[in-house]
């Protein structure tokens, strides 16, 4: 048989879920805050996002962020392919908004070539070329490589949310 607690057992588990329970509460409040916190950009819809990344890792995480963010998104893992897909959104009439091109792409067309060939497609496309290798001259001087902007690896979900606003938006980033 099971050795029955005794009462100030059962009184300092009882204290312990007490405190438990507190520390829930606290965080809830937290995180209630902090939602309540940041705001939201005025929706601007649905818009199309296509994203060239090299990584299966870095496709997945994106595909979770813009969603949440509130876009669709279509993606490539290399620059023949986004430019593919791009060709084909805009020929059916579905064009997409925005593109993120990764800089680097080890075996295949990397973001400076998928921009040079989305540009003779489309003039006005808003390209953000993103890279962990920061001090890549096309980084430094993107909108001479006809990129609209710029996003280092790592970085946040605010700071893309942000930034797509901006490009899809035409409003300047200071």
């Amino acid at each position: 048989m099971a050795k029955k607690p005794t009462y100030e057992e059962l009184e300092k588990r009882v204290k312990e879920l007490e405190k438990e329970a507190v520390k829930a509460k606290q965080a809830e409040e937290r995180i209630t805050k902090r939602k309540q916190e940041v705001k939201q950009p005025p929706s601007l819809g649905i818009k199309r996002i296509l994203v060239m990344d090299d990584s299966e890792v870095v496709r997945h995480s994106l595909s979770n962020s813009i969603q949440y963010i509130g876009y669709e998104a279509e993606f490539a893992h290399e620059g023949s392919q986004a430019v593919e897909l791009y060709t084909q959104a805009k020929d059916s009439g579905q064009p997409f908004d925005a593109v993120l091109l990764d800089l680097t792409v080890p075996g295949g067309m990397d973001g400076k070539e998928t921009i040079e060939r989305l540009l003779k497609i489309d003039p006005n496309v808003k390209a953000i070329v993103t890279s962990g290798f920061s001090t890549d001259p096309v980084m430094a001087n993107y909108k001479m490589y006809g990129f609209s902007d710029v996003l280092v690896k790592p970085y946040g979900i605010e700071e893309l949310e942000k930034l797509l606003f901006e490009i899809l938006t035409e409003t300047k980033r200071e």
